[in-house]
């Protein structure tokens, strides 16, 4: 037995320096960003009606959830040892969604619905994708996520703001809310524009709207590839450049 332990702790030992004895490893990343096209064009008033586009640089936290872990060969919740569920951290919509968030202030001075508004994302190419649905949403995380646990994500969206048709702006009050779009693909380089049309901005005394603007907001997504030094395997990688890729 103790031949064993020395022989394990010999072959550990050697590992560590075999792999500290490696020299330094250079390896690259490629990411995409979506920045704003001018900060000025991102906060936009017509009419009484004020629309705020807020750039996410990072996913906000009430869209990340901890649920089981999910099989997809079995459609099964990954159990462990003692019988209880595996957790994992995951996305509460769905992957491969175009994420918005914008802010709505009212300063018209009366209730506006916005039933007739339509929310149309256009990429690059110009193709153009509608606003999801909650049942739609609902509808790809069920395909994404086939187990049982998906309903941990479904019950998560019910706490989350989004901007809806049944959506009402209360006066003097700013509404804030997410916008979720389906594209082919989202790592696609050059302008995006998130367009909002019939944005109820007057009615009349019986709430019947007469007047709507509409709103454009563009944003650039580029393409980056960072440059990593590691200079040993339990070290952790050094970012030493990154360079645009146009």
């Amino acid at each position: 037995m103790k031949l064993i332990k020395l022989s394990f702790l010999l072959s550990l030992i050697l590992t560590i320096i075999f792999m500290s004895g490696c020299g330094p490893k250079t390896f690259t990343k490629v990411r995409f960003i979506n920045t704003p096209y001018s900060k000025d064009g991102d906060k936009q008033a017509k009419e009484d009606i004020i629309i705020k586009r807020y750039e996410i640089k990072n996913t906000p936290d009430e869209l990340i959830a901890r649920v089981p872990k999910c099989d997809k060969k079995t459609n099964m919740n990954v159990l462990n040892s003692k019988g209880k569920h595996v957790m994992e951290t995951a996305l509460v919509i769905p992957k491969g969604c175009w994420i918005e968030k914008i802010g709505i202030t009212n300063n018209t001075g009366h209730i506006i619905q916005l039933n007739n508004i339509i929310a149309v994302l256009f990429d690059p190419a110009g193709n153009a994708y509608d606003l999801l649905t909650k049942d739609e949403i609902e509808s790809y995380i069920k395909i994404q996520r086939p187990c049982p646990g998906s309903r941990y994500l479904i019950d998560q969206l019910n706490i989350i703001k989004f901007i809806t048709r049944r959506k009402e702006l209360l006066p003097d009050i700013t509404t804030t809310g997410y916008l979720l779009f389906k594209p082919q693909k989202t790592a696609i380089q050059g302008a995006w524009k998130l367009s909002l049309y019939n944005v109820p901005c007057k009615t009349d005394n019986t709430g019947k709207v007469i007047k709507s603007v509409d709103f454009d907001f563009i944003s650039i997504v580029k393409k980056y590839k960072d440059t990593y030094i590691q200079e040993g395997y339990l070290k952790k990688p050094v970012k030493t450049s990154s360079q645009e890729i146009k």
